[in-house]
C-alpha cells in the first residue's frame, strides 16, 4: 500500500509546492468589470500543456462565474445519443456575485453538439427569469430532454422541457404538487421519470428525519406524479437522524431503479426496485459502526474508552445498473477520528470503494495516483477548501457502461506536487486536481490503473459527469476552475470558469493509451526525513510561549510557521537557511484565541506538521 500523506478539514494538511509546478502555470489575465470588482479570468485551454498519448481533444464548451456544481454527489449533466449528438448542462452564471454571492442570473447552461459541431456557448440560462441551480438531464418517451432544477428561494423544483433537441428553447413548469424540495437528481426510462431530492423545510412527517431525502415517481415524463416526495422503506429516525444536500444518487434501467444514500457517520444504503419504482428493497451496503447519527462525540468503536479510527463513507456516492441488472455502488472511503475535543479529526484516507449487490463484497478500486512512483503521495494543504467535503483525494465519482458490460468510472483526483502559489492564488499551497478514469471489463471484479483525462498542471479540474451510455466513446464534462475550492464558501477570487468536454474512444481507455501526462517530478528532502527532523513542541498545551526543536541531517532552507485550522499562517517562527544539527525556536502565542493550531515545517516544497493547543 502506498503511503498517502493526507489530512483534511479539521486537521491541517501537509503542503507540497514544487518549483516545476510554478513554471507550468500560465499567466493569469486581470480584467475590470462592473461594480468596481477586479476579476481574475481563468486561462483558456492550451492543448500544448496536455501531452496525452491518445488522440483526443479537450474542448471548452461554456463558462460560468458560479463555480459550485454540487455539494456532494454529481447529477447527470451530459447525455450522448446513438447518432453522435450530445447535450450538456451545468449550473451557470455570467454575472459576478455581490457581497452575498447572489449571482442573480444563476440557472442552467445548455449546449448541444449536432454530430458535427457544438452550438454557441450559452450566456443566458434556459429558465430565463427564474433563478435556479443543480440541474439534472434525462429523456422522456418522446425523446424530449427533461431538465429538473431547483428554485432555492421558493424551495421548489422546476421542470424544463425542450421544444426540439438542440434548440436551446425550453418551457418551464412546477413539476410537483408539494413544495420544499431542492437538490434533485433524476433518472428516466421511457415515460417513467424518477426523482430524488431533499425537503428543505426541517423536520417533516413522523419519520423524524431532518432535511430528509424523498422519492417521486412519474409515469408521464414528469407531468403528474404517482408518488410525490415519499419516504423510502426503512428511512426513518431509527436509523437516520438527518439528510444532507446531494449525498445521494439515482440510476434506472428497464424496470430497475437504484437509489444510493451516504454521508459521513451514515449507513451507506441502497434501495432497489425491480417494478419501475413501485416497491423497493433496502440494503445496508456499509454500516457505520458508531451510530447512524451525525455529531459523534467520540469514535470509540469497541467501547474501551480509547478513541478509534473508523471507516465510513464521504457522502459522494454514485451507482450504475449493469446490463445483467446488478447494481454497482461507488463511494469515497473516509476514515473518521474524533477524540471528543475541539480537534475532531476527519481525514480522507485511500480512495474509492466499489460494491455489487449480487456479490455484496466491498473492494477498494483506486487509491492515490503516485505518478512519479516513489511510493509517497504528497499533495498540498486543502484545509480551507470548502465544499469538497472531507474528500481531498477522490471526489465526485460517476460511472458509464457500454454494450459489453464494461464500466467506466470518472472521478476528480488530487494531482501530486501540483499546488497553488502566491502568483496564482490567495491561498498558496493547495492541491490542484485532475479528472481521472478507470474501467472494469469483468463486472467490477478487477479495475485498471487510473488514467489522467485532463492533465492540466496549474488548473483545477473538478465536478465531472459522464454520459451513462458509452458504446464507442466516453463523453465527459467537467468544470475548470482557477484554484481549488469555491467562491461561495472558500477564499477564491471571482473568475470566469470554463466547462470542458472530452470524447475519448473506449479502445484508448481499455488499452491504457490515455496515459498520465500530468506528473510533476520532484527532487529534495523526503517526507519521512523532514518528519523525523521535527521535535515535539513544549509546553503543549500552552498559554504564553512554546518551544519547538529541529534536528537537521543536512543543510536546509526552511519555513517554520504556526497555522490555524483553516490553514492560515498566524505566526512565522523561523525562515531561512539552517545548517546540519540541532536548533531550538521559541515563539510567543499571546493574543491568539484558544484552540487547536499546527506548527508547519516546510522545506523544498515538502511540509510536515505538529499539533499545538493554545489555552487560557
Amino acid at each position: 500500500m502506498k503511503k498517502i500523506f493526507l489530512l483534511c478539514l479539521s486537521a491541517l494538511l501537509l503542503t507540497a509546492i514544487d518549483s516545476n509546478a510554478q513554471e507550468a502555470i500560465e499567466k493569469i489575465e486581470f480584467a475590470k468589470v462592473g461594480k468596481g470588482l477586479t476579476i481574475k479570468k481563468a486561462p483558456r485551454f492550451n492543448p500544448s500543456i496536455t501531452p496525452n498519448i491518445a488522440d483526443f481533444e479537450v474542448q471548452t464548451i461554456g463558462t460560468t462565474t458560479y463555480d459550485l456544481q454540487t455539494n456532494n454527489s454529481m447529477a447527470r449533466r451530459i447525455v450522448a445519443y446513438p447518432d453522435g449528438r450530445v447535450s450538456a448542462i451545468w449550473t451557470m452564471s455570467q454575472e459576478y456575485g455581490d457581497a452575498s454571492g447572489a449571482f442573480s442570473d444563476r440557472g442552467t447552461g445548455y449546449i448541444h453538439f449536432d454530430g458535427e459541431s457544438w452550438g454557441e456557448e450559452p450566456i443566458e440560462r434556459i429558465e430565463r427569469n427564474i433563478r435556479t441551480g443543480w440541474p439534472s438531464i434525462s429523456l422522456d418517451a418522446d425523446g424530449n430532454e427533461l431538465i429538473i432544477s431547483h428554485d432555492f428561494a421558493r424551495n421548489e423544483l422546476i421542470r424544463s422541457v425542450n421544444d426540439s433537441i438542440g434548440s436551446g428553447e425550453y418551457s418551464q413548469s412546477l413539476p410537483f404538487p408539494k413544495t420544499g424540495a431542492v437538490w434533485a437528481k433524476t433518472a428516466s426510462v421511457d415515460s417513467h421519470l424518477y426523482v430524488i431530492s431533499t425537503i428543505n423545510t426541517g423536520l417533516v412527517d413522523s419519520n423524524g428525519v431532518f432535511l430528509p431525502m424523498v422519492f417521486s415517481r412519474s409515469t408521464d415524463g414528469g407531468i403528474t406524479y404517482a408518488e410525490d416526495q415519499t419516504y423510502l422503506p426503512g428511512y426513518d429516525s431509527t436509523s437516520y437522524s438527518s439528510g444532507s444536500a446531494d449525498n445521494y444518487f439515482i440510476d434506472a434501467k428497464d424496470s430497475i431503479v437504484a437509489i444510493v444514500l451516504g454521508g459521513a457517520g451514515v449507513h451507506l444504503t441502497l434501495w432497489k426496485s425491480i417494478d419501475y419504482g413501485v416497491t423497493f428493497e433496502q440494503t445496508i451496503v456499509d454500516s457505520f459502526v458508531i451510530n447512524a447519527y451525525s455529531g459523534v462525540e467520540k469514535t470509540d468503536e469497541d467501547g474501551d474508552g480509547t478513541t478509534d479510527t473508523v471507516l465510513t463513507n464521504d457522502g459522494q456516492v454514485s451507482a450504475i445498473i449493469d446490463n445483467n441488472g446488478a447494481v454497482h455502488v461507488f463511494w469515497g472511503n473516509l476514515s473518521m477520528f474524533n477524540d471528543g475535543e475541539e480537534s475532531a479529526g476527519i481525514f480522507f484516507e485511500n480512495g474509492i470503494n466499489h460494491w455489487r449487490d449480487d456479490l455484496k463484497e466491498i473492494r477498494q478500486i483506486t487509491e492515490a495516483v503516485d505518478c512519479d512512483r516513489d511510493s509517497d503521495f504528497v499533495i498540498g494543504s486543502n484545509a480551507a477548501v470548502a465544499r469538497y467535503g472531507d474528500a481531498i483525494y477522490a471526489l465526485n465519482s460517476q460511472a458509464a457502461i457500454d454494450s459489453n458490460n464494461t464500466i467506466y468510472l470518472v472521478f476528480t483526483g488530487a494531482s501530486e506536487r501540483d499546488t497553488t502559489t502566491s502568483n496564482n492564488s490567495l491561498t498558496p499551497g493547495q492541491s490542484f486536481h485532475d479528472i481521472y478514469v478507470i474501467h472494469s471489463e469483468d463486472g467490477g471484479i478487477s479495475w485498471s490503473e487510473a488514467q489522467n483525462i485532463s492533465s492540466s498542471p496549474g488548473e483545477e479540474d473538478v465536478f465531472p459527469s459522464i454520459a451513462r451510455n458509452a458504446n464507442e466513446f466516453i463523453h465527459v464534462l467537467w468544470q475548470m476552475d482557477e484554484e481549488p475550492g469555491t467562491i461561495l464558501q472558500g477564499s477564491d477570487q471571482q473568475a470566469l470558469m470554463e466547462m470542458r468536454y472530452v470524447k475519448i474512444d473506449v479502445s484508448h481507455v481499455k488499452n491504457g493509451d490515455v496515459g498520465n501526462a500530468n506528473c510533476i517530478k520532484y527532487e529534495g528532502i523526503g517526507q519521512n526525513a523532514l518528519q523525523s527532523a521535527l521535535i515535539n513542541n513544549f509546553p503543549n498545551p500552552t498559554s504564553s510561549t512554546s518551544t519547538i526543536g529541529l534536528n537537521l541531517t543536512q543543510n536546509l532552507k526552511i519555513d517554520l510557521t504556526i497555522k490555524n485550522l483553516l490553514g492560515q499562517t498566524v505566526r512565522t517562527v523561523a525562515s531561512g537557511e539552517f545548517k546540519t544539527g540541532k536548533h531550538s525556536f521559541t515563539t510567543d502565542v499571546n493574543g491568539l484565541p484558544s484552540g487547536v493550531y499546527f506548527y508547519n515545517l516546510t522545506s523544498n516544497g515538502v511540509s510536515v506538521m505538529q499539533k499545538l493547543v493554545i489555552g487560557q
